[in-house]
């Protein structure tokens, strides 16, 4: 299950997931997200989340189970936010910069990484060297 260091850019090209470990207990990475992009609604059924901002800034809206918006955060670097197992939220890069987030999902994220694996676009070590 575990493959270091893998990336996969979403389909509409606004967001790469990188994964330095990915495992049943935990997984852990960064969202590198363009400026005046947004990444769909969801949630981590079987696992906890925990962010913290390394560069640029970037938002998180949390969700009630009804859908009704409990939170808006705006998070620069160095704030961290804790996410209760299942929590529905969204990324969001209003900004004129990219924005980098490291995540730690405390828990089963394997199947939701499997989907990105299947519908994502791998992105290599040399592709991603290529576009700084």
């Amino acid at each position: 299950m575990h493959q270091a260091f893998e990336m996969w850019e979403e389909p509409k090209g606004q967001a790469r997931f990188c994964f330095a470990y990915v495992g049943k207990d935990f997984s852990t990475g960064v969202l590198n997200m363009k400026p005046d992009t947004e990444v769909p609604k969801h949630n981590r059924p079987d696992a906890e989340e925990n962010l913290l901002q390394i560069s640029g800034r970037c938002q998180v809206t949390l969700y009630s189970e009804d859908g009704e918006t409990e939170a808006t955060y705006d998070l620069t670097p160095g704030t961290a936010i804790h996410m209760k197992k299942g929590q529905w939220h969204r990324h969001s890069n209003p900004f004129s910069e990219a924005s980098i987030t490291q995540f730690k999902a405390e828990g089963d994220i394997t199947g939701i990484v499997d989907k990105m694996r299947r519908e994502y676009t791998q992105i290599t070590p040399d592709q991603a060297q290529s576009q700084v």
